[in-house]
């Protein structure tokens, strides 16, 4: 058996296809102006058809519009090599969207739902560059700049190269071979055990805060070009020394939690002393899981802008946020993704009453489709991954109300809505009786 196919009828228009590769130009900008004297010249299509398939044309304004999403170092290709790379690229384009039509496949719900997501983000930025694009002049931008971040001294940081090793022979060793004039990017894709010795142990630009304090500690105090001793065996007697002392220490979990409770609500006698009116939950609603003292204890702060976020947050079990690399996105700091609750706030430094609880420890990821899926009620952005957890509303802080505006480490200004993380001791601190 042979099987047949229906055929696709393509026409290129190879007069018009000339006419663009004579302008030159995208298409939207054909005509150069002509002066009083200049001799009447042959007109040119405004918008001429380059390739039709099945009845459909694709014009210069086509080509020109495709141009603009290619990668920058090929728009200065010539248009006689890059017009026809583009003509393919439409005409296939449009054989399958065709096929598609013939078929119904507009139809079905899932396409529709794209369809509908995709005319809300064209409408969603077509509004923006009109109403908010004009906004953005450069004398507004030069001075939001001035008021700022002009004259004010950004965070200091350097960039340093390091050798990781596993013990103080080989570390002994490698000294030695620096010392002798060894070269340290090669020294380290030799010996280095860090995943960044294929880059020569090149760590990059960092802030002093990105790093543990033993090793920024050093890498801020060296000169720029010198070299620091071998560090890393006194952290790690460190760490002998304090698990040591934590066998040795006999007080309960309980008993430290029982503690901070104390702090947090220790009498001020100045004020004439704070009454406690409920108490601390010990376990914080997980069974079979050690009491955290507050201090201990990692509470996330995330924006929630309204009433009906709350509801889906009800309803749903779930709260998400953006994660990822892109602008406006959060790295998952280890307090962020083992947060075992939940505080929300919104606009005027106000937070919403009582506590989420974390259901499952650490977030799952979700495109913007998952959340369209879960009854999301404002349309996400298609090109960024959420961090989402599954939360609950905490029976035991029911209606407590917070002084947000207190609270430590809270962000300001644009950051304001960006998630971050604080110890429970802290959110208590601000708790209003």
């Amino acid at each position: 058996m042979t099987p047949t196919r229906t055929p696709t009828r393509l026409t290129v228009i190879p007069a018009a296809f000339a006419v663009l590769l004579a302008l030159g130009l995208p298409a939207h900008a054909q005509t150069a102006p002509q002066t009083a004297s200049a001799a009447p010249a042959t007109t040119l299509p405004v918008d001429p058809v380059v390739a039709r398939v099945d009845g459909q044309d694709i014009r210069a304004s086509d080509l020109a519009d495709a141009s603009q999403s290619l990668p920058e170092e090929m728009r200065g290709m010539p248009p006689n090599v890059i017009y026809p790379m583009l003509i393919d690229q439409l005409v296939d384009r449009k054989a399958i969207v065709l096929l598609a039509r013939k078929r119904g496949m507009e139809n079905d719900a899932g396409v529709q739902r794209s369809l509908a997501r995709a005319a809300d983000q064209t409408l969603q930025t077509a509004l923006l560059q009109k109403e908010v694009g004009p906004l953005l002049t450069d004398d507004a931008l030069h001075a939001r700049y001035d008021r700022d971040f002009a004259g004010k001294p950004g965070e200091a940081e350097v960039h340093a190269r390091h050798i990781l090793l596993t013990n103080e022979a080989d570390a002994k060793a490698v000294i030695a071979e620096l010392k002798a004039g060894g070269d340290f990017a090669a020294i380290a894709k030799k010996r280095s055990t860090d995943p960044g010795a294929a880059d020569g142990g090149d760590l990059g630009f960092f802030k002093q805060a990105d790093m543990v304090p033993e090793f920024a500690s050093v890498a801020f105090a060296l000169k720029p070009g010198a070299r620091g001793e071998a560090i890393g065996l006194q952290h790690l007697s460190r760490f002998v020394d304090e698990v040591i002392v934590h066998v040795c220490n006999r007080a309960t979990a309980r008993e430290q939690s029982s503690y901070h409770r104390f702090h947090v609500y220790r009498a001020d006698e100045a004020g004439g002393g704070a009454r406690v009116e409920s108490p601390i939950p010990e376990r914080g609603g997980v069974e079979n899981e050690r009491p955290v003292p507050p201090a201990e204890h990692s509470v996330l702060v995330g924006w929630c802008d309204d009433e009906q976020q709350l509801e889906w947050m009800r309803r749903v079990g779930l709260y998400n946020f953006r994660a990822g690399l892109r602008r406006g996105s959060i790295r998952l700091e280890p307090a962020i993704a083992d947060a075992r609750h939940l505080l929300l706030h919104t606009y005027g430094y106000k937070a919403w009453p009582g506590l989420w609880r974390m259901k499952k420890r650490g977030p799952r990821i979700f495109t913007a489709e998952d959340l369209v899926r879960e009854g999301y009620p404002s349309q996400p952005d298609p090109d960024v991954i959420y961090a989402v957890f599954d939360v609950e509303p905490d029976s035991f802080y029911t209606g407590w109300k917070w002084d947000y505006a207190k609270l430590p480490g809270k962000k300001a200004a644009f950051a304001s809505a960006e998630p971050f993380a604080v110890r429970l001791v802290d959110v208590l601190s601000v708790h209003r009786l």
